[in-house]
């Protein structure tokens, strides 16, 4: 599964648009900084989703995070919807 979010960097640069291709079978969550660049498999980055804790801000429901290593990553849906369709279908759940 692949898709659009945005990824909370830093104070400085704060919310930087990526594109994102979770594996299951790898247990990785990779980015990459455009569809183009996944295409050519340049990664930006990967975060490990085995063992991760998954959370919903509470006052914003389309900011959501990942917890795992001890580190907390903050990602950001664009729209509302897709993070139902993501969280489903990683869970492997119903909507």
């Amino acid at each position: 599964m692949e898709g659009p979010l945005s990824k909370w960097t830093n104070v400085m640069k704060g919310w930087q648009y990526r594109w994102f291709v979770l594996d299951d079978a790898a247990g990785l969550f990779s980015y990459y900084t455009s569809r183009d660049k996944m295409v050519r498999g340049v990664r930006r980055g990967c975060v490990r989703m085995r063992g991760a804790v998954i959370g919903i801000d509470d006052e914003d429901e389309a900011t959501f995070t990942v917890t795992v290593d001890g580190k907390t990553f903050h990602f950001q849906v664009r729209r509302r919807w897709w993070w139902w369709w993501w969280w489903c279908s990683h869970t492997r759940g119903c909507c």
